[in-house]
């Protein structure tokens, strides 16, 4: 489910719905992995060909938790581009981006 509502998210750019979707399938991963490693991680004995598969399913589950929360700041951040057109500017404008108010107090003076 992952890999299908992060599609969904790149392809659908027109709604946020996709990307609110997306972090709660994130968040919801982060859960059931964190539960999983709980219940299941077991000291496995390295010398036998099923220790060494259990050390590198948890390795890689251990790599997954590592991932999660960036991608989940990424996604954040592509909720925020699509909510707002665009990315935070930081306080300051560039000498393009007018501003609807001083655009009609300019106009106002002018006449």
């Amino acid at each position: 489910f992952f890999v299908l509502f992060g599609g969904w998210c790149c392809i659908d750019r027109a709604s946020v719905y996709p990307v609110i979707m997306f972090i709660v399938v994130i968040v919801m991963t982060m859960l059931l992995d964190i539960i999983q490693l709980g219940l299941f991680y077991i000291n496995a004995n390295g010398n036998t060909e099923a220790g060494r598969t259990l050390q590198f399913a948890q390795g890689m589950a251990i790599m997954s938790l590592i991932f999660k929360p960036l991608t989940c700041l990424l996604a954040f951040l592509a909720l925020y581009i699509r909510h707002t057109g665009g990315l935070p500017s930081g306080g300051q404008r560039d000498s393009y981006s007018v501003i609807h108010g001083q655009d009609s107090q300019e106009r106002q003076q002018s006449e």
